[in-house]
């Protein structure tokens, strides 16, 4: 294990509930690829008790990365689907929100029936292949 990533890991501290497996898979799945420690924090600051502090003080992410982890931190004031859209106008951001969607939609065990097709709409805006699904509408 990189010392970049066993830093990471220390964040975790405490807060290694079911939630955050997820966040976990993604970057392990991902792990070959550098962004996979934007995956790693990825529901820390929006889901978790992680402050920003924390995240620039483990210093394992570039100025980059860190750009596009605040990107993927949901701002509850913007729809979800203006959220996507911002996600796109960052490639890391872009790229892990897509990691995060495709597990999402890979593990339907433990998705509920409602955030499916939200997913789905997620993903067709993240690959630029966006089309109106009947019953999903532009709230997605």
């Amino acid at each position: 294990m990189s010392a970049s990533l066993a830093k990471a890991f220390g964040l975790f501290s405490g807060l290694l509930q079911y939630r955050y497996y997820h966040a976990i898979h993604i970057a392990l799945e991902h792990s070959d690829d550098p962004d996979a420690m934007v995956a790693l924090f990825h529901d820390l600051v929006e889901d978790g008790d992680v402050t920003w502090q924390q995240i620039e003080d483990a210093k394992v992410l570039s100025d980059e990365q860190l750009e596009a982890l605040k990107t993927l931190t949901h701002d509850k004031s913007m729809t979800y689907r203006d959220y996507i859209l911002s996600c796109v106008g960052n490639p890391i951001a872009r790229k892990v929100k897509l990691w995060d969607v495709e597990h999402h939609l890979n593990t339907k065990d433990s998705l509920a029936n409602w955030l499916e097709p939200k997913y789905h709409k997620a993903r067709s805006i993240l690959t630029g292949t966006e089309i109106e699904h009947q019953g999903y509408g532009k709230e997605v």
